[in-house]
């Protein structure tokens, strides 16, 4: 009887021993997705520490992005944008390699706001109805940034095409 239930105990320990590094293996590999997707974009803390948003124009490509969602304040209208084409125009105008949180500049009213959705973030700049001014979100992170004024006049051409 005492032989039986140490088998069973040295099973059960075995069966436990091989579970946890089955959930091991499982959680490292599900680290190391995710560790992949966020070296397309990421945050890093420059010499003012400041927080700077770090994107690689290649990961919003087209291929990438799902769609491109533009809003317009005041307005129920969501404008989605999945042509291809018109993706990788608005990308173009736009200079993604790095973005510096400025603590010292003020928002203005939202006015319009372009959305980026990949399968696995969301990506989003808000600009402002009086400067060159926005807010750029990803995923939880926001950033007080200045755009361009090629960009701004952009948006705000391509938001008069399409309404």
């Amino acid at each position: 009887m005492k032989k039986n239930i140490k088998n069973i105990i040295i099973l059960v320990l075995i069966i436990e021993i091989v579970g946890l590094g089955l959930i091991f293996y499982q959680s490292s590999l599900e680290r190391a997705k995710v560790r992949k997707e966020r070296e397309k974009y990421y945050i890093v803390t420059d010499i003012n520490n400041n927080d700077v948003l770090k994107i690689e124009k290649k990961y919003l490509s087209p291929q990438e992005l799902n769609k491109i969602v533009i809003i317009k304040a005041g307005n129920d209208k969501k404008y989605i944008i999945e042509d291809k084409k018109l993706m990788e125009d608005v990308i173009s105008k736009f200079e993604f390699s790095k973005f510096v949180s400025n603590s010292e500049l003020t928002m203005g009213t939202e006015d319009i706001t372009i959305t980026f959705e990949s399968n696995n973030n969301v990506f989003s700049i808000s600009l402002s109805a009086e400067d060159r001014t926005a807010t750029l979100k990803y995923n939880e992170y926001s950033f007080l940034v200045t755009v361009t004024d090629d960009f701004y006049n952009f948006v705000y051409e391509l938001y008069s095409k399409i309404s």
